[in-house]
């Protein structure tokens, strides 16, 4: 992949009202470093909240481009009504609950909601869209160049660099591991992978599409996530059903390369891909462990949500909630699902209004707008993002939703003067 690819591929900002010969690089600076929740140890050895430097980014970026003007969509209005919610949950009612407001919590969720709707307002925009573009793609970089460096060091010089437990969440029982990329977690890294991946295969064209489906699609496969596979697939496939017939051809065509580097991964790799098949195997296997826990893991959340369904239990701390429903298994501190993770945390209403902002995010018609190539490929990842949510807990990941609300604006926004929708 050239630079001259990359730069035809993503159409300039160039021409474009006030956007005249502006490249918008500290809007593309702060999507490309949103996939990172960590400051890798081989920089600094000391665990940084780098999502404190995220969100001061993109409050600048916000106050930078005047997001913080202009009416509100309808999916900004309920995301908002989720914030509202979860706020009062936090303060007011466990105030009244336990005489002791959660002040820190809520200034957490209050700053990740922030965050996302300025992330959408940005991204919705069509002189900013070509920006928003090349972050995804250099976030694509970045998080498949950390898995590649994971891959080759091995699991004894990671473990020396201090990525371990609990803060990082990796290595298997049988004495391998799983390269986790960006994230802390090869789960919700496979996830985050395919959003992003999605995104750049469907939304640029030429080579930059060719090598985003076939790195993506290794780089999910080596995660070894059987759920962000699913999501991927499912995501592509829909994608390619919501694009005219002209189109779905030359997409078709972008499985020869992939197949061919799938092919050769397995040869110089046979390790990785048997493990993969052993997880893909597993997914219809009753005995197989990570699903059983899942399962326990769900019925309980949803006996434990009986007991409390409207407002739920807040910040009250799962493991304490929850022992006496799952036992052992509450020390996972989460239910492994965020709708049942939003259940938890602020009941059938905060539930509900979160399954709306996925409802709206994925309806290509709610701005009004027909569909093109870019919104088609915001679609397919918000999609994935909610296939991935079925089996992880990210509600409280910065990372996470943000991202979420990046292709949700993307989804919203029209496509841009000089844009050809759907050429392939």
């Amino acid at each position: 992949m050239t630079a001259r690819d990359l730069a035809v591929s993503i159409p300039s900002t160039r021409g474009v009202g006030s956007a005249r010969g502006r490249s918008h690089w500290p809007l593309s600076l702060t999507i490309a470093l949103l996939p990172f929740t960590y400051v890798p140890h081989e920089i600094v050895r000391i665990d940084l909240k780098v999502s404190y430097v995220q969100l001061a980014m993109v409050v600048t970026a916000g106050l930078l481009y005047g997001a913080f003007r202009g009416r509100l969509r309808a999916l900004e209005v309920v995301a908002i009504l989720l914030g509202a919610w979860a706020l009062s949950r936090l303060l007011l009612i466990s105030y009244l609950d336990t005489g002791v407001p959660e002040v820190g919590k809520a200034l957490r969720e209050g700053s990740i909601l922030v965050t996302a709707l300025v992330h959408y307002r940005l991204a919705s925009r069509p002189e900013l869209r070509p920006a928003v573009l090349r972050g995804l793609v250099a976030a694509l970089c970045l998080m498949l160049t950390m898995e590649a460096y994971q891959l080759t060091v091995g699991l004894d010089t990671l473990l020396a660099l201090g990525y371990e437990s609990p803060d990082f969440n990796y290595n298997t029982a049988d004495g391998g591991y799983r390269p986790f990329g960006t994230m802390q977690s090869p789960v919700v890294f496979g996830t985050y992978l395919a959003m992003v991946g999605l995104v750049v295969t469907l939304g640029t064209r030429r080579w930059v599409a060719a090598a985003a489906f076939v790195a993506t699609s290794v780089g999910i496969a080596l995660t070894q996530t059987r759920s962000a596979l699913i999501a991927f697939a499912v995501g592509l496939g829909v994608a390619l059903l919501m694009q005219p017939k002209p189109a779905r051809g030359g997409k078709l065509l972008l499985a020869v390369p992939v197949l061919w580097a799938t092919a050769l991964a397995a040869v110089l790799r046979p390790e990785l891909f048997s493990s993969l098949f052993a997880r893909l195997g597993s997914v219809t296997d009753t005995t197989d462990t990570s699903g059983a826990v899942r399962l326990d893991l769900w019925a309980g959340t949803l006996r434990a949500a009986a007991g409390r369904p409207v407002d739920g239990y807040g910040a009250t701390e799962f493991a304490l909630t929850m022992q006496r429903y799952v036992g052992a298994l509450s020390e996972y501190g989460h239910p492994h699902n965020t709708y049942l993770q939003v259940l938890y945390l602020y009941g059938v209403v905060g539930m509900a209004l979160f399954i709306a902002v996925i409802v709206l995010a994925l309806h290509p018609g709610h701005a009004g707008l027909p569909a093109d190539r870019v919104r088609i490929a915001a679609v397919a990842a918000v999609l994935a993002y909610a296939i991935g949510a079925f089996f992880e807990a990210t509600w409280t990941s910065f990372n996470m939703i943000a991202t979420l609300f990046i292709v949700a604006g993307l989804s919203a926004g029209t496509a841009y003067p000089q844009e050809k929708s759907f050429r392939t």
